[in-house]
């Protein structure tokens, strides 16, 4: 998570998504994988502009969002604080936005997983997703899939936020099904995968103890129904 992002519309769907889940009753917590501050920032904002298209179609979807957004764009600095300061979140919800530091991060990690100590769900935030070669360079921006493990160990079920890879020629499916199978592979179950499709794809693996599985089901039907359905879908 960088703050040059902030209000983008991938956060106005990891927000409406973790709003629908918290409506089930489970208590949230958020890892940003935050990597500080960057030079541009993201492009994809014009859903807060009035009159956009796109910006009615998600009013339509959650207009308290939208505009609790909408107000804090347009008032002050893009950062994670001004973020978590619109409070679209329950009360109470923590969230963990240390800096990822760029070499060793066993220190950091185990922080993270204290600081949701208590809740059921936790989202993973990292800009630059899953990654999978344990001898690759990991990015700040990266969870690794021992790092998924230790919060599933902790007892926790996930929500983790992928983005489409940028190179040439990347099949969004092959990527997806890659990451479930990674993660398969320390949980010992399989991810649902929901695709966000407006403007840059994104998918949100659930991984998901069965004591919260009927809850984030519930959650994964309403967000693939009116009026989520024209932007969220289930992949196989």
């Amino acid at each position: 998570m960088n703050d040059a992002f902030v209000f983008d519309i991938g956060d106005f769907a990891k927000f409406g998504l973790l709003r629908i889940v918290a409506g089930q009753g489970l208590e949230l917590g958020v890892v940003w994988y935050y990597t500080g501050g960057g030079a541009a920032g993201g492009v994809h904002v014009n859903y807060l502009l009035p009159g956009n298209h796109l910006g009615a179609s998600m009013q339509a979807c959650d207009g308290v969002l939208w505009t609790a957004f909408n107000a804090a764009f347009n008032g002050g600095p893009r950062t994670v604080a001004a973020l978590q300061a619109t409070n679209m979140l329950p009360a109470g919800t923590p969230y963990f936005a240390h800096l990822v530091p760029g070499g060793q991060r066993n220190a950091w990690l185990n922080a993270a997983v204290a600081a949701m100590q208590g809740v059921r769900v936790v989202f993973l935030d990292p800009d630059n997703g899953i990654h999978l070669n344990p001898g690759g360079n990991l990015l700040p921006g990266n969870v690794y899939v021992t790092e998924i493990e230790a919060f599933w160990n902790a007892g926790h079920s996930l929500i983790i936020y992928e983005h489409q890879n940028r190179w040439a020629g990347c099949c969004f499916e092959d990527q997806v099904s890659g990451k479930q199978d990674a993660i398969q592979a320390v949980c010992g179950i399989r991810p649902s995968a929901l695709r966000w499709r407006r403007l840059t794809t994104r998918a949100f693996f659930f991984v998901t103890q069965e004591r919260d599985s009927p809850g984030l089901q519930a959650a994964i039907q309403n967000l693939t129904q009116f009026p989520w359905a024209p932007h969220f879908e289930l992949m196989p």
